[in-house]
């Protein structure tokens, strides 16, 4: 796990490629292909994640192409924007999630 690295500018390159890393609790999205957050699409992700640097991503279908929802074992999301305005920087929480097991479960059975 990764703890207390909240200065870390991007992940390395090509993360979606470790198809067995199960647990990933820091993600910060990086500006160039292969750093976006599209790299969590194939990854099978559980716990807790926190996503920074949710400003690199460009669009609406970069978001989804990291198929978050598809995620069942992932059980807490944090996830931060930092925002650069004349060299004056604030680092803004807009969401956070938190699902137990039960609860989790639950909304999977729903669905299938």
């Amino acid at each position: 796990m990764i703890h207390g690295c909240d200065l870390i500018p991007e992940m390395p390159p090509n993360m979606g490629k470790l198809r067995h890393l199960r647990t990933l609790s820091l993600f910060t999205v990086g500006s160039k292909p292969g750093y976006g957050l599209a790299e969590l699409y194939g990854l099978r992700l559980g716990g807790k994640l926190h996503i920074r640097g949710l400003e690199n991503v460009g669009n609406e279908s970069d978001a989804k192409e990291a198929n978050l929802m598809s995620k069942k074992e992932l059980n807490r999301l944090l996830l931060k924007l930092d925002l650069c305005v004349g060299g004056f920087c604030v680092c803004w929480s807009f969401f956070e999630w938190e699902m137990s097991v039960e609860e989790k479960s639950k909304v999977v059975k729903e669905e299938e």
